[in-house]
């Protein structure tokens, strides 16, 4: 397993390493991380075990594990795991006090150790912890491993662990009896396809897992799993039981022999359209994520699909048996899953509601195995756990999430940076960028944290999606505005697959790999590019770059390049060149595979949360608010009832082109908005897309 981060081309010296690890502990950044670890269980005031309670009588002493044990000092029953959070599966050296003895680089030894005051005296003494005991997100529970004796425990004793893993064990048995055909869809075809309705965090790390892992070997072969190629017989079980005998020459069965995950996002009927263009109503699963309640244009858009599949299966059956095999709601509303059959609804914790953290929840695991299978969406929670346990015990200045926020924090406050371009250089990590933009904006994106105001006086830049191979090469190297970059790799390519090489042949796998090694140059290039500039990369500031200090960071100087630039060779002189001087980040996998793809979920969320605790903005908004349209929902009221206004006026036609009078009557809005709407409600008319009653 690989995973690699390279920050020497940022504009940092060890001084400001220095001082960004104090501030790190300035923001009690360690404290935070085991507040994270605990969950709902108050550290400073833990609360007693169930069954200790039933054992002991409730005596004092009791913590979060084993009767008689310290907060500070937990272990696992039987085992030297640590009990205080989930995610860790050796003692906890993070809550020690940790100090380097090292003493490379030059890097302050000192600053790594936390002050003696507790987490608790901290809170009391109203320092930068004084608004958070407990986490009110308990998403590294949602991949602590089952069968590991791991406890995390609930503000009523009971481990939580113990009611997520019992969701694992109903996710599991439902994806599997759809994968091996024993729940079929209403016309008793196999359910293959499935469509996500829904938007937000999970969404967008269902996207980027899916895209990454469709062209994954192991990945690609789980989703074909029960699915016969079209080398092989197609056994398609209709209502009659019928089987039919099919050949490479039939077009209507040369379409792709594995299951297909797609997304309708938003309300639009095109998106709708869209996702479903070429799936079947016969052999298509429909899960609809509502994370709370207000959540009325997701609602609306599963409708849409539910109007699809009852005119498709609906001519001589049942609504209800129709909807029971085909549609499944996951949401975080209590009374929208009292209003739907307990079988087909998953209910998401009361902890793990805050839509930055529920990618591990239902919503993102029920696709991720029905698609791929159980033991696939078993990597990559093992990867996301992997990288909850680093997270948990490596101080900061080893902690890969906690340095990338401490550097970005850094390019955004302090260098003024303009956005940060995630480009990726590997096509399964496509929609990484999208999804590290989306949980940014959940967590960072308010600016406000608990005194109403980001005490850091701003918010992190925004994250532009870069383009895949660096599209957008032109504007990073010459561009009067500053943005930092963040560049993804993965070492192996996915064109070495065996079904790739089976497509390509011995020579187009060979010309494939020589290809991968051109990409994995030009990865650097553009690194050093954006560092340096186009007069080249000198000896002088290579060393600058690839010094021996952490970090690969000089000791005294940052990469600014003094010497002038020159053109890129080959080019126009007065066009092409580059400045550098812009700071990146490369982060290098091993390979696009689940493990990783976890690592990297989890990094992005470690990454987000330490990001908000550094700007002083609360990471965890439940659904309802942090959705933009809750944030609109009255104006949205509003202009839809000048809307139906308007309709109604044009079914009666008594009034003329853009009456001036009555745009004005009713209820107000801008009066461009309402000229607007009435051409909409004209057009919309034209195309009978609206039927007035009576009319």
């Amino acid at each position: 397993r690989l995973l690699l981060v390279d920050l020497s081309r940022h504009r940092v010296t060890v001084d400001t390493v220095n001082h960004l690890l104090r501030l790190a502990r300035a923001r009690d950044v360690r404290g935070f991380v085991r507040t994270l670890a605990w969950g709902w269980n108050d550290r400073s005031d833990p609360v007693v075990p169930l069954r200790s309670r039933r054992g002991t009588g409730g005596a004092s002493g009791a913590g979060a594990g084993p009767a008689g044990s310290k907060p500070d000092d937990l272990r696992r029953e039987g085992s030297t795991t640590g009990g205080a959070g989930a995610g860790t599966s050796r003692h906890a050296r993070f809550a020690e006090d940790v100090k380097d003895r090292g003493g490379r680089g030059g890097i302050d030894n000192n600053i790594h150790g936390i002050a003696s005051t507790s987490f608790a005296d901290q809170s009391r003494a109203g320092g930068p912890s004084s608004s958070m005991r407990t986490s009110p997100s308990m998403h590294i529970a949602l991949r602590a491993p089952a069968g590991a004796g791991m406890e995390m425990y609930l503000p009523d004793g009971t481990n939580a662990l113990d009611g997520i893993h019992e969701t694992w064990d109903r996710i599991m048995r439902l994806s599997d009896s759809i994968r091996r055909g024993k729940l079929r869809g209403a016309s008793g075809k196999v359910l293959r396809d499935v469509v996500v309705v829904g938007r937000g965090v999970p969404v967008a790390a269902l996207r980027f897992l899916y895209d990454a892992l469709r062209r994954d070997a192991d990945a690609s072969l789980a989703a074909r799993e029960g699915l016969t190629s079209e080398h092989s017989t197609i056994k398609s079980v209709a209502a009659d039981g019928a089987s039919r005998l099919t050949g490479r020459s039939s077009a209507s069965h040369r379409e792709s022999f594995s299951r297909r995950l797609r997304f309708v996002p938003s309300v639009d009927p095109a998106a709708a359209v869209e996702a479903i263009s070429d799936l079947k109503p016969g052999s298509t699963y429909v899960i609809t994520i509502v994370g709370a309640r207000g959540d009325e244009e997701t609602l609306q858009a599963s409708q849409t699909l539910k109007r699809w599949l009852l005119a498709g299966l609906g001519s001589n059956r049942k609504e209800d048996q129709i909807l029971d095999r085909h549609m499944l709601l996951v949401t975080g509303d209590d009374r929208l899953a009292r209003t739907r059959k307990p079988e087909c609804t998953f209910l998401m914790p009361e902890y793990a509601r805050c839509e930055a953290f529920t990618t591990f929840t239902a919503a993102g695991l029920v696709p991720l195995s029905i698609v791929f299978g159980w033991n696939i969406a078993e990597r990559v929670l093992a990867g996301a756990h992997d990288m909850d346990t680093h997270f948990i015990e490596t101080n900061p200045r080893h902690n890969l999430p906690v340095l990338l926020a401490l550097v970005d924090f850094w390019n955004d406050a302090f260098l003024s940076s303009s956005g940060k371009l995630v480009t990726p250089f590997t096509d399964g990590f496509s929609s990484y960028a999208s999804f590290l933009a989306t949980i940014q904006a959940q967590t960072c994106g308010r600016g406000a944290g608990s005194g109403g105001a980001s005490a850091a006086g701003s918010t992190p830049a925004m994250i532009i999606d870069g383009g895949k191979f660096g599209t957008y090469d032109r504007v990073v190297y010459q561009s009067d505005r500053s943005y930092s970059s963040e560049l993804v790799l993965a070492m192996e390519t996915q064109a070495s697959s065996p079904a790739a090489s089976k497509c390509l042949g011995p020579e187009g796998t060979e010309d494939a790999i020589a290809a991968h090694d051109d990409l994995v140059c030009s990865f650097f290039a553009h690194a050093d590019v954006l560092a340096l500039g186009s007069t080249g990369a000198s000896e002088e500031q290579g060393n600058a770059l690839g010094s021996s200090t952490p970090l690969g960071l000089s000791s005294s100087r940052s990469f600014d390049i003094a010497s002038p630039r020159s053109p890129i060779d080959g080019s126009n002189e007065n066009d092409d060149m580059a400045d550098g001087n812009r700071p990146s980040t490369l982060m290098i996998c091993g390979a696009c595979d689940a493990f990783t793809c976890g690592q990297l979920v989890a990094l992005a969320e470690h990454r987000a949360a330490i990001s908000a605790r550094l700007w002083d903005v609360d990471p965890f908004a439940t659904f309802a608010p942090s959705h933009g349209t809750a944030l609109r929902t009255k104006e949205t009221e509003r202009v839809k009832e000048k809307l139906h206004q308007l309709y109604e006026r044009l079914a009666r036609g008594d009034f003329g082109d853009e009456d001036q009078e009555f745009l004005s009557e009713g209820t107000k809005l801008n009066q461009a908005t309402s000229t607007i709407l009435w051409h909409y409600a004209n057009r919309m008319r034209d195309q009978k897309m609206y039927v007035v009653d009576g009319s």
